[in-house]
């Protein structure tokens, strides 16, 4: 399912640029124009351009926002009990100077 949606997610703004070219052409043929070369076609430097920006935008508010605070140790995926306790951030100033809580403590 999650393959589908990417397969979607690419081919809509693709359908949707290729219509916008094909109108174009069909539209400087009619009015007897030359065709316009490939880079003027359509809006691709601003397309690039505010493709960019948004990956910056969104790596910057990921950055920012996102994550476990600064100095904390990441305790990996481990079975407790025979149940499997997923990995986590533990916070150094968390309880008991950054020792997993119960029930996620080891069994040493």
């Amino acid at each position: 399912m999650l393959r589908l949606f990417q397969l979607i997610a690419i081919l809509i703004p693709l359908g949707i640029y290729l219509a916008y070219v094909f109108a174009k052409r069909r539209q400087a043929a009619a009015m007897g124009h030359p065709l316009p070369s490939w880079w003027q076609q359509g809006p691709g430097f601003w397309a690039i351009l505010g493709g960019l920006s948004l990956l910056i935008a969104g790596l910057a508010v990921f950055s920012a926002f996102d994550g476990a605070p600064a100095g904390s140790r990441y305790v990996a995926p481990r079975m407790v009990d025979g149940h499997l306790v997923e990995g986590q951030m533990i916070d150094p100033a968390g309880p008991r100077g950054g020792e997993p809580t119960a029930p996620d403590t080891l069994h040493e």
